[in-house]
């Protein structure tokens, strides 16, 4: 199975150990994986007019971005990426369900729960 997944986060830190947890799930199951890195929602629509993700982490503090708008745009444009929240901010988990969101993971990330939410 390959799986196209994509982690936005302001913070690269973030964006590097969200995706060695990735990377070690893929491994486990036998995956085929494409994982691309993001630091703004700008460059997820951007990367999305001309290629395809299947899976989205998505943090929702972005800096001068907000992750729920984002998600608004992409469940609007995108209905079929799967977008899985990943923040530090407990209190914006029904603003998340509310753009049809499939997922919430509160940091820090705990790999097993990150693994459930992709399979």
């Amino acid at each position: 199975m390959k799986f196209i997944i994509g982690i936005c986060d302001d913070e690269k830190l973030q964006v590097k150990v969200n995706g060695l947890y990735i990377k070690e799930i893929a491994e486990r199951n036998h995956w085929e994986l494409s994982l691309i890195p993001f630091n703004s929602g700008k460059g997820v629509m951007e990367y999305l007019q001309t290629k395809k993700l299947d899976v989205l982490f998505l943090d929702i503090d972005l800096g001068n971005e907000s992750g729920i708008g984002v998600a608004e745009k992409l469940a609007a444009k995108y209905p079929e990426l799967v977008v899985i929240f990943i923040t530090g901010h407990r209190e914006f988990a029904n603003d998340a369900f509310d753009v049809d969101a499939m997922g919430y993971i509160v940091k820090p990330v705990d790999e097993k729960k990150m693994e459930r939410w992709i399979i």
